[in-house]
Protein backbone atom coordinates (compact mmCIF):
# COMPACT_ATOMS: atom_id res chain seq x y z
CA UNK A 1 0.00 0.00 0.00
CA UNK A 2 1.17 3.70 -0.57
CA UNK A 3 2.88 5.25 2.12
CA UNK A 4 0.58 8.16 3.84
CA UNK A 5 1.69 11.91 2.68
CA UNK A 6 4.91 13.72 4.35
CA UNK A 7 4.08 16.63 6.38
CA UNK A 8 7.40 19.03 6.63
CA UNK A 9 8.89 19.57 9.90
CA UNK A 10 7.85 23.15 10.44
CA UNK A 11 7.83 22.05 14.06
CA UNK A 12 8.39 19.26 16.83
CA UNK A 13 5.11 17.14 18.56
CA UNK A 14 4.79 18.98 21.35
CA UNK A 15 4.53 22.29 19.48
CA UNK A 16 2.12 20.95 17.13
CA UNK A 17 0.11 19.73 20.00
CA UNK A 18 0.04 23.04 21.74
CA UNK A 19 -0.73 24.69 17.94
CA UNK A 20 -3.90 22.38 17.93
CA UNK A 21 -5.12 23.21 21.57
CA UNK A 22 -4.50 26.98 20.33
CA UNK A 23 -6.93 26.50 17.91
CA UNK A 24 -9.51 29.10 17.67
CA UNK A 25 -12.34 28.04 15.79
CA UNK A 26 -13.68 24.64 14.72
CA UNK A 27 -12.57 25.04 11.89
CA UNK A 28 -8.74 25.76 12.09
CA UNK A 29 -9.03 23.07 14.53
CA UNK A 30 -10.35 20.54 11.65
CA UNK A 31 -7.57 22.12 9.32
CA UNK A 32 -4.64 21.32 12.53
CA UNK A 33 -6.50 17.81 13.16
CA UNK A 34 -5.88 17.14 9.73
CA UNK A 35 -2.16 17.71 9.64
CA UNK A 36 -1.61 16.06 12.92
CA UNK A 37 -3.37 12.70 12.05
CA UNK A 38 -1.12 12.93 8.65
CA UNK A 39 2.19 13.93 10.08
CA UNK A 40 1.78 11.94 13.51
CA UNK A 41 -0.53 8.81 13.01
CA UNK A 42 0.62 7.79 9.30
CA UNK A 43 -3.12 8.53 8.28
CA UNK A 44 -3.91 8.46 4.59
CA UNK A 45 -5.90 11.32 3.56
CA UNK A 46 -8.78 9.77 2.38
CA UNK A 47 -9.13 8.54 6.15
CA UNK A 48 -8.26 11.68 7.40
CA UNK A 49 -11.18 13.03 4.82
CA UNK A 50 -13.92 10.47 6.46
CA UNK A 51 -12.95 11.09 10.20
CA UNK A 52 -13.09 14.67 9.96
CA UNK A 53 -16.51 14.78 7.74
CA UNK A 54 -14.51 16.70 4.78
CA UNK A 55 -13.39 15.83 1.14
CA UNK A 56 -9.62 14.03 0.34
CA UNK A 57 -9.52 17.35 -1.90
CA UNK A 58 -9.55 19.70 1.05
CA UNK A 59 -6.80 17.39 3.00
CA UNK A 60 -4.49 17.45 -0.03
CA UNK A 61 -4.79 21.16 -0.15
CA UNK A 62 -4.40 21.63 3.81
CA UNK A 63 -1.57 19.33 3.51
CA UNK A 64 0.16 20.72 0.40
CA UNK A 65 -0.20 24.47 1.64
CA UNK A 66 1.16 23.31 5.23
CA UNK A 67 4.16 22.15 3.72
CA UNK A 68 4.66 24.78 1.30
CA UNK A 69 3.66 28.08 3.98
CA UNK A 70 4.17 26.33 7.35
CA UNK A 71 1.33 26.85 10.14
CA UNK A 72 0.89 30.26 8.81
CA UNK A 73 -0.49 28.29 5.53
CA UNK A 74 -3.62 27.03 7.41
CA UNK A 75 -4.76 30.61 8.15
CA UNK A 76 -7.65 31.44 6.15
CA UNK A 77 -7.82 34.56 4.14
CA UNK A 78 -10.33 36.86 3.51
CA UNK A 79 -12.12 36.27 0.16
CA UNK A 80 -15.89 37.71 -0.06
CA UNK A 81 -17.08 41.56 0.18
CA UNK A 82 -17.54 44.44 -1.80
CA UNK A 83 -15.15 44.15 -4.65
CA UNK A 84 -15.36 46.89 -6.54
CA UNK A 85 -17.57 50.32 -6.13
CA UNK A 86 -18.34 53.42 -7.85
CA UNK A 87 -18.10 55.63 -4.69
CA UNK A 88 -16.98 54.51 -1.09
CA UNK A 89 -19.53 53.71 1.35
CA UNK A 90 -18.90 56.90 3.13
CA UNK A 91 -19.47 58.57 -0.22
CA UNK A 92 -22.29 56.95 -0.50
CA UNK A 93 -23.92 58.00 2.72
CA UNK A 94 -23.18 61.85 2.12
CA UNK A 95 -24.64 61.72 -1.43
CA UNK A 96 -27.56 60.33 -0.09
CA UNK A 97 -27.81 62.47 2.92
CA UNK A 98 -27.04 65.30 0.37
CA UNK A 99 -29.75 63.98 -1.52
CA UNK A 100 -32.36 63.81 1.36
CA UNK A 101 -31.43 67.55 2.43
CA UNK A 102 -32.44 68.90 -1.27
CA UNK A 103 -35.82 67.48 -1.13
CA UNK A 104 -38.84 69.36 -0.92
CA UNK A 105 -41.52 67.15 0.80
CA UNK A 106 -40.67 64.92 3.85
CA UNK A 107 -41.21 61.72 1.80
CA UNK A 108 -37.97 59.64 0.51
CA UNK A 109 -37.25 60.36 -3.25
CA UNK A 110 -37.78 57.73 -5.52
CA UNK A 111 -35.16 55.20 -7.14
CA UNK A 112 -35.00 57.28 -10.49
CA UNK A 113 -34.44 60.74 -8.46
CA UNK A 114 -31.74 59.04 -6.67
CA UNK A 115 -30.68 57.61 -9.79
CA UNK A 116 -30.21 60.54 -11.80
CA UNK A 117 -28.24 62.65 -8.74
CA UNK A 118 -25.85 59.43 -8.86
CA UNK A 119 -25.29 59.42 -12.59
CA UNK A 120 -24.81 63.79 -12.37
CA UNK A 121 -22.66 63.27 -9.47
CA UNK A 122 -20.58 60.23 -10.80
CA UNK A 123 -20.59 61.32 -14.41
CA UNK A 124 -21.56 58.37 -15.75
CA UNK A 125 -24.61 56.15 -16.48
CA UNK A 126 -25.81 53.68 -13.52
CA UNK A 127 -28.35 50.79 -13.60
CA UNK A 128 -31.49 50.88 -11.77
CA UNK A 129 -30.51 47.62 -10.16
CA UNK A 130 -27.54 49.28 -8.73
CA UNK A 131 -29.83 52.19 -7.29
CA UNK A 132 -31.77 49.31 -5.75
CA UNK A 133 -28.23 47.66 -3.89
CA UNK A 134 -27.03 51.27 -3.09
CA UNK A 135 -29.88 52.07 -0.90
CA UNK A 136 -30.49 48.85 0.70
CA UNK A 137 -26.66 48.95 1.59
CA UNK A 138 -27.75 52.23 3.44
CA UNK A 139 -30.68 50.88 5.06
CA UNK A 140 -32.94 52.68 3.29
CA UNK A 141 -36.61 52.08 4.50
CA UNK A 142 -38.90 50.30 2.10
CA UNK A 143 -36.22 49.65 -0.70
CA UNK A 144 -37.15 46.94 -2.81
CA UNK A 145 -36.60 45.91 -6.49
CA UNK A 146 -40.47 46.36 -8.56
CA UNK A 147 -41.48 42.90 -9.55
CA UNK A 148 -41.91 42.12 -13.05
CA UNK A 149 -45.74 42.52 -14.02
CA UNK A 150 -46.41 38.87 -15.82
CA UNK A 151 -47.23 37.73 -18.92
CA UNK A 152 -51.31 38.19 -19.71
CA UNK A 153 -51.07 34.89 -20.74
CA UNK A 154 -50.40 33.67 -17.56
CA UNK A 155 -52.82 36.00 -15.38
CA UNK A 156 -55.99 33.53 -17.01
CA UNK A 157 -55.64 30.35 -16.96
CA UNK A 158 -57.39 28.97 -20.23
CA UNK A 159 -56.20 32.09 -22.46
CA UNK A 160 -53.04 30.45 -23.26
CA UNK A 161 -54.44 27.56 -24.94
CA UNK A 162 -57.11 30.12 -26.95
CA UNK A 163 -54.29 32.36 -28.42
CA UNK A 164 -51.59 29.48 -28.90
CA UNK A 165 -53.27 27.29 -30.72
CA UNK A 166 -55.43 29.38 -33.23
CA UNK A 167 -56.53 26.65 -35.89
CA UNK A 168 -58.44 24.73 -32.89
CA UNK A 169 -60.16 28.32 -32.55
CA UNK A 170 -64.18 27.80 -32.69
CA UNK A 171 -65.84 30.53 -34.85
Amino acid sequence: MRPAARIKNWMNQDEMLQWIRESPDKASYRRRMAIWLTYAGRVHAHKVASMLGVSTQSIWAWISRYNALGPKGLTRRKQGGRKWAFMSIDEEKKNLLNLLKHTKNSRLPNANTVKSAIEKKLGKKVSLPYIYKLLKRNNWPGVEYPAKAEPAYQRTGDSFRKFARPWKRKT
